[in-house]
Formats: structure tokens, sequence, C-alpha cells
């Protein structure tokens, strides 16, 4: 069991990486079809979420474009990292919703 101290500065290290990487999707989508652990690949999809809820609706429509195409280019080419394990799954159809919440009708056909 970790020190509070320790968690605490954890979770601030990993939100400033949120925070730093909120323009560029690309990063959390690498980090997702890298070869890390299950963990990592939970955290970036958990990334790619927050980022939806609180960066998205500053995007301009080419930004939302490349983080559709990012989106729907991993379920395509590497459907096997999405339907890895159910947590990674559920999180990535809650991508989907998030994203059509936010953008429907006007970027979508």
């Amino acid at each position: 069991n970790y020190p509070n101290e320790v968690k605490v500065q954890t979770q601030e290290y990993l939100e400033k990486i949120i925070v730093d990487h909120s323009t560029d999707s690309t990063f959390f989508f690498a980090l997702i079809k890298s070869d890390t652990s299950l963990y990592v690949k939970f955290w970036a999809v958990s990334a790619l979420e927050k980022i939806i809820n609180e960066f998205y609706g500053k995007y301009d429509a080419l930004m939302k474009h490349g983080l559709h195409d990012l989106y729907f280019e991993l379920l395509e080419k590497h459907p096997g990292i999405v339907l890895s394990h159910t947590h990674i799954e559920n999180k990535y159809a809650l991508l989907f919703i998030l994203l059509v919440k936010a953008d429907y009708p006007a970027l979508w056909p």
C-alpha cells in the first residue's frame, strides 16, 4: 500500500499529462496501440474520455475530424486491442457515445 502523498503526486502527474496533450489525441492512441500493459491502455482510453468531456468543445472541425479518424482507425486496423478486455471495450464504446453526443448532427452524416 502506497502512502497517500505518493498517490496524490501520481494523480497530479497523470492529470498534467492529460492537460499537456489535450490537443494531441495521437499521443493517447499511440499508447493504446503500444505494447504496454492493460492498465496503461485503460488509462489512455480514460484520458481520451476526460479530453472529450473537458477539452473537445474547444477543438476546431479539423481537430475533431482527426480524433474521429483515429478512433475509427483503431477499430478497423486493431480491433483486437479494443476487444482485448471488457473494461477497454466498454470504455471505448463510451468514447463513441460522447463523440456523437458532442457533435451530432453537425459532424455526423
